[in-house]
C-alpha cells in the first residue's frame, strides 16, 4: 500500500498541471487568496521569564533616630498618592530637635534686630564702624545656626510647612506624621502602633509606580543575538509588548549556559 501511495504521488507530481478558477469557483469552494505579508518581526527564543521592581522604585521609609509609631495612615498594599500621610511617630529627639531649632530662630530674630539697630547707628557715625562689623559676624552665626536646625528637622521627616510652623510660630508637634515622597503601593510594613524603631530600621517600603523589568535566562547563543537598548517584542499569551534591552549578564550561569 506504500508503494502504491508513493507512485500516484510521484505521478501527480510528474503531471501537475495550473488550474483557474472564476471569481464563482472560488465562493462555491470557499477559497480566500491573500498576499503574503512581510513580517520585521523575527522571532528569537522562547523562554520563562518573571516580573522584577527596579531598585530605583523602591523607597524605603526610614528615620536617623529612634522613634515609637504613635499612629498608621495606611495598610499593606494600599495605593497612595505624593503628599499622602503614612505613619505618625515620635521620640525623645524629635522633640529635641524642636526645642532647638526654636531656639536658633529666637536667636536669629534678636541678632537680625541688633544688627539692623548697629548698622543705622554706623551710617549715623555714632557708633564704632568695627560694631557693624562684629554685629554682622553674630548675625551670620545666627543664621547658619538656624539653617542647620532646620536640615536637622528635615532629616527627621518633617516637611517645610511643619519646619515652618516650628520655627516661625514656635508650635511643638508632639508626634511627627511622615507623608509619602511618589506615587505608589505599600508593599512592606513592619509598624505597628506602640512599636519602637531603632535609627535607620525599615518602617514601611513603597513601590513607586513605574514601568518593571522582565527578567528571564537566554542561552549563550540566543544572547549573542542581543544588544542593550535593542527594540524588542514580547508575546505572552494573547498580548504582544513593545520593549527594549536593559541589561545583559556579563557573565555565564555555569549550571544551564545562560
Amino acid at each position: 500500500m506504500k508503494t502504491a501511495i508513493l507512485l500516484l504521488s510521484t505521478l501527480f507530481s510528474l503531471h501537475a498541471i495550473e488550474i483557474t478558477l472564476t471569481a464563482q469557483q472560488e465562493r462555491d469552494w470557499q477559497i480566500i487568496t491573500k498576499l503574503p505579508v512581510i513580517s520585521e518581526v523575527t522571532p528569537s527564543s522562547t523562554l520563562l521569564v518573571e516580573v522584577v521592581t527596579p531598585p530605583q522604585l523602591l523607597h524605603t521609609l526610614s528615620l536617623p533616630n529612634d522613634v515609637s509609631v504613635t499612629k498608621l495612615h495606611v495598610n499593606l498594599y494600599d495605593t497612595i498618592k505624593k503628599g499622602d500621610a503614612l505613619i505618625s511617630v515620635s521620640s525623645p529627639q524629635w522633640l529635641e530637635a524642636q526645642k532647638s531649632a526654636i531656639s536658633s530662630s529666637i536667636n536669629y530674630s534678636d541678632a537680625l534686630a541688633v544688627d539692623r539697630r548697629k548698622q543705622l547707628l554706623c551710617r549715623e557715625q555714632i557708633i564704632a564702624q568695627k560694631e557693624c562689623i562684629t554685629s554682622q559676624s553674630a548675625l551670620l552665626n545666627a543664621k547658619n545656626s538656624l539653617k542647620a536646625s532646620k536640615e536637622l528637622l528635615s532629616a527627621y521627616g518633617a516637611n517645610n510647612s511643619t519646619i515652618d510652623a516650628i520655627t516661625s510660630k514656635f508650635k511643638v508637634f508632639s508626634s511627627l506624621t511622615l507623608k509619602s515622597s511618589v506615587d505608589g503601593n505599600i508593599i512592606e510594613s513592619h509598624a505597628a502602633i506602640g512599636k519602637s524603631f531603632a535609627a535607620f530600621e525599615s518602617l514601611l517600603v513603597i513601590k513607586q509606580h513605574g514601568d518593571l523589568w522582565l527578567k528571564g535566562a537566554l542561552s549563550v547563543k540566543d544572547s549573542s543575538n542581543f544588544r542593550v537598548n535593542d527594540s524588542v517584542t514580547l508575546n505572552i499569551d494573547t498580548k504582544s509588548f513593545d520593549s527594549k534591552v536593559i541589561n545583559l549578564a556579563p557573565v555565564i550561569n555555569v549550571k544551564n549556559q545562560t
